[in-house]
């Protein structure tokens, strides 16, 4: 009993010391949690304000499951991730279901939705932010890879701006978002599925040389097919051809990805700012051939905006992309905004 009116006079001490300095404190294991989430790596939780900061260095676990984190009991309490400097990943399933049977489940963390990544972070893993409330991300320069799903099923919307030292998007990593448009760097490796069923998605730049990837199932309609049934979709402008890998042969160079943009039926333009393209994947008709699928979508009659006369034209021409779509040719090789 004397112990414990002891605890309770030093406890409304510190409360008469925070009133007099103009702050209320509570002290810090009522509020605060932490723990490990890596080898040098540490989570904090403040539960009265729902923010978790994972500081430290290194890398953080990359073997665990969704339930198996510290921080899982009070994954309805999270609303914010701050990630401070000196961590260098996000490990696989951090706040998602990484273990596939959990593919179908819930969001782990609906209620967390706002996400802050340093510069010293380089990737992030598979399902790490899946199915979690996030609705806008702000990526830094320095980040290169982003994994498998990481970002699949969130809200995420508005413009996706991608840091320029981004090298890999893997397979999935931000379909049925709602992002609105999206920029590509050059040369990098784009995942095969990597913006299915972006429904927000009016436009897409496509810049030159990038690495188009397949899905890791064999399944030749979507090989490739980073913006598959992105149903929205209006406008597509290519600035040059990648390199297209395939599941069982040689990738080919100067091409486009083989289901690049299968099943995005609402395609009107097709712009195509380069003379090169030797290889796009050949359309497949319907019986009552009114649609065609293969990179492009042909059904509502797009327009293709080509250079007449170039290895572009010959190539879709082969591929059997006129039949149901107009062609517009470029009087020159200039810039098209002027087409």
């Amino acid at each position: 009993m004397f112990v414990k009116r002891i605890l309770a006079i030093v406890s409304a001490g510190a409360m008469v010391v925070s009133l007099i300095t103009g702050a209320i404190t509570v002290l810090a294991e009522d509020t605060i949690v932490t723990g490990n989430c890596g080898k040098n790596a540490i989570w904090s939780l403040d539960t009265e304000t729902g923010i978790l900061t994972i500081s430290g260095t290194g890398e953080m676990y990359t073997d665990k499951s969704v339930n198996e984190w510290g921080y899982y009991r009070y994954r309805n309490e999270i609303n914010e991730v701050i990630v401070k400097d000196g961590i260098t990943s996000i490990g696989n399933g951090a706040f998602g279901p990484f273990d596939s049977t959990l593919y179908k489940e819930p969001s782990a963390y609906p209620n967390l939705t706002k996400l802050t990544l340093p510069s010293s972070v380089k990737s992030i893993g598979s399902y790490a932010f899946y199915k979690t409330g996030i609705k806008k991300v702000l990526f830094s320069e320095g980040l290169e890879k982003i994994e498998q799903r990481a970002f699949a099923r969130t809200p995420l919307a508005g413009d996706l701006v991608l840091p320029k030292t981004l090298y890999y998007i893997a397979n999935e990593t931000f379909v049925y978002t709602y992002i609105t448009s999206v920029n590509l760097n050059e040369g990098m490796y784009v995942g095969g599925q990597s913006f299915k069923s972006c429904n927000s998605l009016k436009e897409v730049t496509i810049p030159k040389d990038l690495n188009f990837l397949t899905t890791p199932a064999s399944n030749a309609m979507l090989e490739n097919a980073a913006f598959f049934y992105c149903e929205s979709l209006e406008k597509v402008i290519i600035k040059g051809g990648g390199i297209v890998y395939f599941q069982q042969s040689d990738p080919v160079q100067n091409g486009i990805g083989g289901g690049l943009f299968s099943g995005c039926t609402s395609l009107k333009e097709i712009i195509i700012d380069c003379e090169n393209i030797e290889y796009v994947s050949s359309i497949v008709w319907s019986t009552d051939e009114q649609q065609g699928s293969g990179t492009f979508w042909i059904e509502n009659n797009p327009t293709f905006y080509i250079y007449k006369n170039s290895t572009t034209e010959a190539t879709l021409r082969k591929a059997g992309y006129f039949r149901n779509a107009s062609v517009q040719y470029i009087a020159r090789f200039s810039k098209l905004e002027t087409a």
